[in-house]
């Protein structure tokens, strides 16, 4: 260019700026105020005057209001539901408007010269008119920049918006239009957003678009378009293309395209059979949507070339793979939605996606999810339902820890890894509903961040105390549709709990022992569709609906006499009433304690009985038959009350208590006030009590006695009124009136004491040397026979025998082990045993296929004389290790006999064994491979040789004979 058309175009540039400037403070010096107006409202904001016309019944009345405006500048001039039909050249002229709104109002026709004169108009919006066509005289408006005609009846469009060069937005959406000339756009060079959705186009020419080339936004959706063609190519700032709710069938066209700066493609609910590669051109594609399409086929470098995308969207649709490698090695995915197709697998599939955040694979037949997710490390929100996955493994999740919503609701999950979720520490929502689970397993412990759980609608019977243990934010539990019968403890580690639902169970009630010690958060709690007893244990849930708990509706199973009531209704007396086998004259109620069944207290006080009921309600742990007539307890009292705990009997004319009438359960007994002369040393010899009263009775203190005043001061916490018992007037001694606890032998016993002087030394030395034995011996005691038996001693002396249980094993030793332990049993451990003489059994070795493992493992260890177990961090990560330990130490339960040997070969940490193991190595010894004396301790620890033992069957032969 030529330095003189350089200066020219820059006074050019600079005359357009300052027209522009002198029109911008003509504007604010133009008076704005409102004129008077009857049937509209002007009212004056910042950006100018806006008015509003509305609900006008003909264009003659709205004249007057236009004429008034004209020389008024309008920032927004809106015509709504005006009852006319056409807009008129008068009503516009000498008008300043920059918005033109007319909306739902039956205009069908404006004038030619309705627009001539008209300044600064840069929107027209027509919603809801008539127009069949595009009107003519919108050709005037040569800085018009925003044409909206919406939900009217056009039906083709020409040639008519050739004069609009000026426009940047046209939107013809929700028309009736059929038929586009090609030509028709053909002079809006500056167009940059051109909408044309929910019409009837079913054809687009191919130069349609040819001369938009600032265009950046096309919207075709909802159409019945066929086929794209190459309508879209050579648009080089083209960013979207909503094509989605068409019939479109070669969308290849638009991924060999060479639109490079295509960011968004929407062509969900067309027609296509499959996805080639996109590229290489268009790549910078972010947003690509086509769901339900029919896509049966997705190459395997479909995605391959697009870097930059972002969010994905394939569902509903036939797809049953996606290679790996369809993504860019570098791929920046986020988003990926492919629920309700056929997909079987994703192993590899996203081995590409890291940067991935959210992952929809819901509604497909995905069997098996182990290591499918390993390389998603940011993962935030992945989504499993409705699936046919059965098991979830250990560790399937170890490497998403920023996953913070979990669905795995309506799958075929049978059984979760005890560390199924094991490093999922941001977790917030988990929902495995709808399976087929029997228990949790503890596998939703230890989730720090978990808060809202649902687990309904399962087979789940039992919730045990450690299955949320360490989820200190869990607040929203849904465990409604299960098959629980008990939740002792459940909730007892949830300070947080917020809303509960465990309706539509079979609980019979709801222990507060169950629940956190604190329920001031606590707004849901919904129980109904249970069979709930009625009773006190229930007294804590009344409290709570009275505090405004929302509850359901739950209604009373039992007991009988209030079955069918709304547990609403109920009051704390219909609660503890428990009129069932309550013997006249008694009033019975029950009380709210910690015990899982009924607690009832029998009131028969000064009920003039002088024998003892006939019968007690079940359950019955409080009786008192204080101020009544008693003389002795009757024979069958122990058959009547059987665990009673409290038993009181103070103001009556009991003579004697005999041990063998009072149960074994009391704990609390009151004889106050009663004839008693002798103190009932062998009574509470026989009873584990806790408390005792004794006053008011006529105590004989006799030397008898001296040996229930040494106990009562061993145990003086424990009579509860020691300092009243009074020696009896009856006693005709030196004693009688005196405090019985301040009475030694010296008084009790005068001539007793002598002797003792004589004789007590030398039999408190024996004592004292025979208890020291003894408790050597005792402490020892293992280590003193692991020595006589080491050296051969043992046999001799008799002091070991093998049980008679143990004649008819087969196999003195079964050695359970892991298989990836088998190299060093079978080389360390092995052969140094059966050098000794023992017959040694396993399972690899002893045993033919062809058989469930798990009555392998039943055989092997009924058909052993000892089970030697080596723990290993292998047998540890094992669940059939795990279970042949249950099998072998229920085994010795039933067998009262100790058959387990604990063989610690590795350093095992303790959150890693077995809470059963844990437990059982915490109360009985064990051995460590390599401590001193290894071998003699294992020796003895198994059977012994004198024992008499059956010739070692071939493991060929006993395979065929026992399986």
């Amino acid at each position: 260019m030529s330095c003189s058309g350089t200066h020219t175009l820059c006074i050019v540039l600079a005359l357009v700026s300052l027209s522009y400037i002198c029109e911008s403070k003509n504007w604010r010096r133009v008076n704005t105020t409102c004129p008077r107006l009857e049937q509209c409202d002007c009212r004056i904001l910042q950006a100018g005057a806006t008015v509003l016309c509305q609900r006008v019944k003909s264009g003659v009345d709205l004249s007057g209001d236009l004429a008034r405006l004209q020389g008024t500048m309008i920032r927004r001039l809106t015509f709504s539901n005006v009852q006319v039909d056409t807009l008129p050249s008068s009503w516009f002229r000498n008008m300043t408007v920059v918005v033109l709104m007319v909306n739902y109002s039956p205009v069908r026709l404006i004038e030619d010269q309705a627009f001539f004169g008209v300044k600064r108009l840069k929107i027209i919006e027509f919603v809801k008119t008539r127009f069949a066509t595009v009107p003519r005289a919108l050709s005037a408006l040569q800085q018009l920049r925003d044409l909206r005609i919406q939900k009217n009846v056009v039906t083709t469009v020409g040639n008519e918006l050739h004069s609009l060069r000026t426009l940047v937005t046209l939107s013809f959406s929700e028309n009736q239009i059929n038929f586009i000339q090609e030509s028709a756009f053909a002079t809006l060079k500056n167009l940059r957003k051109l909408r044309l959705q929910r019409n009837r186009l079913e054809y687009l020419p191919p130069l349609l678009f040819k001369d938009l080339t600032k265009l950046e936004v096309v919207d075709l959706h909802d159409n019945r378009i066929k086929t794209v063609h190459d309508a879209f190519q050579g648009l080089p700032f083209l960013k979207e293309i909503h094509l989605h709710g068409n019939a479109i069938t070669d969308i290849d066209k638009l991924a060999k395209g060479d639109l490079k700066s295509l960011k968004i493609l929407t062509a969900e609910n067309n027609f296509m059979n499959s996805i080639l590669d996109f590229g290489p051109i268009n790549i910078k594609i972010e947003t690509l949507r086509l769901q339900n399409c029919g896509i049966s086929y997705i190459h395997p470098f479909a995605f391959r070339a697009l870097e930059k995308l972002t969010y994905l969207d394939v569902a509903n649709n036939k797809i049953s793979h996606i290679n790996g490698s369809a993504f860019h090695r570098a791929s920046g995915l986020l988003y990926f939605s492919g629920g309700i197709n056929n997909i079987i697998s994703l192993a590899g599939t996203f081995s590409r996606t890291r940067k991935l955040l959210s992952l929809n694979v819901s509604y497909n037949v995905i069997d098996d999810v182990t290591d499918a997710f390993t390389q998603l490390v940011v993962l935030r929100k992945l989504m499993l339902r409705k699936n046919r996955i059965k098991y979830i493994r250990d560790g399937t999740f170890q490497n998403n820890g920023n996953l913070k919503y979990l669905d795995l609701a309506e799958n075929r999950i049978e059984w979760l890894g005890k560390k199924a979720f094991s490093g999922l520490v941001n977790l917030d929502l988990l929902s495995v509903s709808d399976n087929f689970l029997l228990h949790l397993n503890g596998s939703v412990s230890h989730m720090p961040q978990l808060r809202i759980l649902n687990f309904s609608h399962n087979a789940i019977r039992t919730l045990y105390g450690n299955d949320f243990y360490n989820d200190p934010e869990l607040a929203f539990i849904y465990a409604f549709g299960n098959n629980l019968s008990t939740i002792e403890g459940a909730f007892k580690t949830s300070p947080k709990l917020r809303s509960l639902h465990i309706q539509k169970n079979n609980l019979k009630t709801l222990p507060r022992t169950s629940f956190p010690a604190s329920l001031q958060g606590l707004r849901i709690l919904v129980f109904e569709g249970n069979p709930i007893t009625c009773d006190c244990r229930l007294s804590w849930l009344l409290r709570m609906a009275q505090h405004g708990v929302q509850q359901g509706t739950p209604v009373c199973e039992g007991p009988p006499w209030l079955r069918g009531r709304l547990f609403h209704n109920m009051t704390k007396e219909d609660l503890t009433r428990w009129p069932t086998d309550c013997f006249e004259g008694c009033a019975c109620y029950c009380y709210e304690d910690d015990s899982p069944e009924p607690t009832i207290y029998a009131n028969c006080s000064n009920a003039h009985l002088m024998r003892i009921p006939k019968y007690f309600p079940k359950g019955t742990r409080m009786v008192d038959f204080s101020g009544n007539q008693l003389e002795r307890l009757d024979d069958t009292f122990v058959k009547k009350a059987p665990s009673i705990e409290s038993l009181i009997l103070r103001n009556n004319t009991l003579s004697i208590v005999e041990p063998a009438v009072v149960p074994d359960s009391v704990r609390h007994l009151n004889l106050r006030n009663n004839k008693l002369t002798r103190l009932p040393l062998d009574l509470v010899e026989k009873l584990n009590l806790t408390s005792i009263l004794l006053a008011g009775n006529p105590w004989q203190c006799k030397c008898e006695d001296y040996a229930f005043r040494q106990w009562a001061e061993a145990n003086r916490y424990m009579v509860q009124d020691a300092d009243e018992i009074m020696c009896s007037l009856q006693s005709h001694t030196p004693e009688a009136m005196k405090p019985f606890m301040e009475l030694g032998q010296k008084e009790l016993c005068p001539s007793a004491t002598s002797a003792w002087l004589l004789y007590g030394v030398h039999v408190l030395v024996f004592v004292a040397c025979v208890l020291t034995a003894s408790t050597a011996y005792l402490k020892y005691k293992r280590e003193i026979k692991v020595w006589l038996y080491a050296r051969g001693l043992c046999s001799r002396l008799q002091c070991i025998k093998e049980d008679d249980l143990d004649e008819d094993k087969l196999f003195d030793v079964f050695l359970s082990f892991s298989s990836k332990d088998s190299n060093w049993a079978y080389n360390e451990l092995i052969p140094k045993i059966e050098t000794h003489g023992f017959s040694v059994c396993t399972y690899d070795r002893n045993f033919k296929g062809g058989y469930l493992v798990q009555d392998i493992i039943h055989e092997a260890v009924a058909c052993s004389r000892r089970i030697l177990l080596l723990l290993t961090e292998n047998f540890v990560e094992s669940e059939w290790c795990r279970w042949e330990f249950r099998v072998a130490h229920h085994r010795a339960l039933e067998d009262n006999t100790n058959r387990l040997i604990v063989v610690l070969v590795d350093e095992v940490t303790s959150d890693a064994v077995d809470e059963e193991l844990r437990r059982y190595m915490q109360v009985t010894n064990f051995l460590r491979w390599g401590e001193s004396h290894f071998w003699d301790k294992l020796l003895y620890s198994l059977p012994k040789k004198d024992s008499q033992r059956r010739l070692i069957p071939s493991s060929q032969e006993y395979a065929s004979s026992h399986l």
